[in-house]
């Protein structure tokens, strides 16, 4: 003997054999009776879930049935429609400094109710909560109004709204923000931002929609490498009609102390230890201008710092510059000393303008003190002057011919 048991439009065969001989044993009944329990079990079930999924099925029909979804849900013309928007803020996900643009990742729940989406729960086998798709439903068209991509819809997503039997809507939506910021980079890298998130209703006026909002959620925001969010500030704007969330946002300085600041420090201090260099190894002038090259590769590398649209300069940006004039007088004095010291060592006295210059002015102010000279090295004209007479002397004495006396030594 065998039964077939058919569930929906798939059927599922339960095919229980029962021997035909009365020697049976108690243990194949056994089976065959728990085949039959199985069967059953599995049929209620099914028509459980069916008698739950035609209600279901039935008040969407009936909610659907009459509804217009460009109508404002309210009870009269002069009533608004409230509508609480709750902000979540998840991550902070980039700020282009040259665009003035920052990226954010959000999670945005907008709840009111439609007296048009109202239902008795006892009239659909208890059904007391439905989600249908949000664009088949009236929805307060709130958009970002600082939106700053034109790629990027400045409306909330298309997901599933939750409705209720007393007609309270709750929908839920995540998104990807990309909003216009005014960024003051004068202080980089230690420089503070505040910037606006403004959200308002597009075709609606106050007296048809009025906006609502709670403290933002950051509950479940991940943190940003480079940047570090201080708080979020919400900020009512036009009576009910906009909302206004403030990010508080500072940048953390260690990246980029490391990737601009440290390599011209470094480069900086290597440039002032060719003065240090002996100058007859000839090594100056190279090492003042490999500091050099590496410098400007160094800003060439990093950019000279942000990329800013402000039309001031920020402040690493000045101090690159004043490393770059730095390094270059330093291979601009490297040569000048080389020069100095290779016309000294042939006898060519520098010129007095330059001898006033540095040693009667710079050394005071550098704390450097020259060495007591001779009376012979004060003038090397004198210094010849007197081997010239000296010369003749030993002229007329010997009778030799007068000859051009050496330079006097050089002072300390």
């Amino acid at each position: 003997m065998a039964l077939h048991v058919v569930a929906g439009e798939d059927p599922w065969p339960f095919i229980i054999h029962i021997p035909r001989s009365r020697g049976a044993t108690s243990t194949a009944m056994m089976q065959s009776w728990r085949q039959i329990a199985a069967g059953l079990l599995f049929l209620a079930t099914l028509q459980g879930s069916a008698r739950a999924d035609d209600q279901e099925f039935r008040l969407v029909r009936y909610l659907m049935s009459n509804y217009d979804s460009a109508v404002r849900p309210s009870l009269s013309v002069a009533q608004p429609v409230a509508v609480i928007f709750k902000f979540s803020l998840l991550a902070l996900l980039a700020m282009d400094e040259r665009q003035g643009v920052v990226s954010t990742s959000c999670r945005i729940t907008q709840n009111w109710n439609d007296v048009h989406l109202r239902w008795n729960a006892s009239d659909f086998g208890g059904v007391t909560t439905v989600r249908i798709p949000a664009s088949q439903i009236w929805r307060p068209d709130v958009i970002l109004r600082n939106n700053a991509d034109p790629s990027t819809p400045s409306n909330i997503g298309e997901e599933h709204a939750v409705l209720k039997s007393s007609g309270d809507i709750s929908w839920t939506s995540h998104v990807l923000l990309k909003s216009a910021c005014t960024l003051d980079l004068r202080f980089f890298p230690f420089d503070f931002h505040l910037c606006h998130l403004n959200f308002t209703s597009w075709s609606y006026d106050i007296q048809q929609v009025t906006l609502s909002g709670e403290r933002a959620d950051l509950s479940g925001f991940h943190p940003n490498p480079e940047f570090h969010l201080e708080d979020v500030l919400l900020s009512p704007g036009g009576g009910g009609r906009a909302l206004a969330f403030s990010l508080i946002v500072r940048r953390r300085p260690g990246p980029p102390l490391l990737r601009h600041v440290l390599p011209c420090f470094v480069v900086t201090g290597l440039a002032a230890l060719a003065f240090l260099v002996p100058p007859t190894s000839g090594e100056r002038v190279t090492l003042a201008l490999g500091c050099l090259l590496a410098l400007l590769l160094v800003s060439v590398a990093t950019g000279g710092g942000p990329r800013a649209s402000a039309p001031q300069l920020p402040l690493l940006g000045v101090y690159q510059l004043c490393c770059l004039c730095l390094v270059s007088a330093t291979a601009f004095l490297s040569a000048m000393t080389l020069g100095l010291h290779s016309k000294g060592s042939d006898g060519i006295p520098p010129s007095p303008w330059l001898r006033r210059c540095v040693l009667g002015c710079l050394a005071p102010m550098l704390f450097v003190h020259s060495c007591p000279q001779r009376k012979d090295s004060m003038n090397f004209q004198d210094g010849d002057d007197d081997e010239k007479k000296k010369g003749k002397r030993k002229a007329t004495s010997g009778g030799g011919h007068p000859s051009r006396g050496t330079a006097p030594p050089r002072s300390c």
